[in-house]
């Protein structure tokens, strides 16, 4: 933090950068995995499968994952969808709709458990790509699979609570009968 005043980097965009550093490990994960288990759960248990490999994790992303939209702002003058965007504006991307287009995902509002490509953008891409997003794969693939395996028969117990935010997806409460 000294030394990020001589690097041109204000205060703001440090404290902001660590605040992102410390919620990526822990947010994602547990967002993704409460919008996960109830996308698995609102699946009739004769239909469901073992969600336990990157392909079947990537899928849930894609169809349900907990980041819905993302603000940049643009970094220089550009044209973007015919329309001009000057450096500063912010831009708003729907990770969510792009997740279902159906001229990228055929099918899109099906889950294709081994969807293949499957470049969905539900946790961004290159210099903005989620920090958190190898963690909540490996812990969805770990949790959801053994779910899956050793309680197929799951269900939801009572009503989710969903969190109202339009950005981040997540539960505030998912009672869950085993």
């Amino acid at each position: 933090m000294a030394k990020a005043p001589d690097a041109g980097v204000g205060r703001e965009v440090v404290l902001n950068s660590l605040r992102v550093v410390l919620q990526a490990g822990f947010q994602t994960a547990s967002r993704f995995l409460a919008t996960g288990l109830l996308t698995l759960l609102r699946v009739p248990p004769g239909e469901r499968v073992v969600v336990d490999t990157d392909k079947a994790v990537h899928e849930l992303v894609r169809h349900c994952g907990p980041v819905h939209v993302e603000s940049r702002a643009c970094v220089r003058d550009t044209v973007l969808g015919g329309r001009r965007i000057r450096r500063g504006q912010i831009v708003s991307c729907f990770l969510g709709a792009a997740n279902r287009d159906a001229s990228v995902f055929p099918e899109p509002d099906r889950l294709v458990w081994d969807r293949t490509p499957n470049r969905h953008p539900g946790f961004g891409r290159g210099p903005h790509a989620c920090l958190g997003a190898h963690v909540a794969v490996e812990v969805a693939r770990h949790v959801l699979g053994t779910v899956g395996r050793r309680f197929p028969q799951a269900r939801p117990a009572a009503e989710p609570v969903p969190r109202p935010d339009v950005t981040e997806h997540g539960m505030y409460s998912l009672r869950v009968s085993f």
